[in-house]
């Protein structure tokens, strides 16, 4: 039998350790493999958003992925999000987006949510989620947004700390009266711990998608 593994799709080569030792803590038993596609975060960038190229371009790496031998794929870019899940309507195996268990935990429990990001391009994205999210359990929540490309360039530039003292510095001045603070993208990840004493749950990817993606694994690979 084809040994059974995990893919990820992400668009910084960053994200590979990162998301390596966050499976590793969660489920150090199921194999990975990773992918990466800068130029895929890189062309968003570039057009201002998602465009049906780019968006056929994910629907390719994704289902390559699981024409390789994948069991499921787990696409970590926030931007990438509606391209993943389009392709995952039409895939031959499941098809996971990062920030869809966060979307789903954050209107569930906030009336009034912070969304923060660094990117320009997942902010629409994000907010669309939440939105459907919110829409469809039922529940009226209010989202402001925050983005952040100066922090963005620091996060580029390498300088990893710089980047989420930042991110946690804006979040402390924008704050307001929301109740919850939603960080879009993965690379945020880090300004958690610094917002510990926010008063209000600031809420990550990837920790509820690596949780996601390690049921769905184990759902899959339960012998019949």
């Amino acid at each position: 039998m084809a040994e059974r593994y995990l893919a990820l799709l992400h668009t910084g080569e960053v994200h590979v350790a990162s998301f390596t030792e966050r499976f590793r803590d969660a489920a150090p038993d199921i194999p990975l493999r990773h992918v990466v596609r800068a130029d895929l975060l890189a062309a968003a960038e570039a057009a201002g958003g998602l465009t049906p190229e780019i968006a056929a371009e994910t629907a390719t790496a994704l289902n390559a992925a699981l024409e390789e031998g994948a069991t499921c794929v787990l696409c970590t870019c926030s931007t990438l999000g509606p391209a993943v899940e389009a392709a995952a309507q039409e895939a031959a195996g499941p098809i996971l987006r990062i920030d869809r268990a966060l979307a789903e935990k954050a209107v569930a429990e906030s009336e009034r949510v912070l969304v923060v990001a660094a990117v320009e391009t997942t902010i629409g994205p994000t907010l669309s989620l939440l939105e459907e999210a919110a829409a469809s359990a039922g529940r009226e929540v209010a989202f402001r947004t925050l983005v952040l490309p100066e922090a963005w360039a620091l996060f580029q530039a390498g300088e990893q700390a710089a980047y989420v003292a930042a991110l946690a510095d804006a979040i402390r001045a924008n704050l307001g009266d929301a109740d919850m603070v939603v960080l879009a993208q993965a690379s945020m990840a880090g300004a958690v711990a610094p917002l510990r004493d926010l008063g209000v749950p600031v809420l990550a990817s990837p920790p509820l998608a690596v949780a996601q993606a390690v049921a769905l694994f184990r759902a899959k690979t339960v012998p019949a």
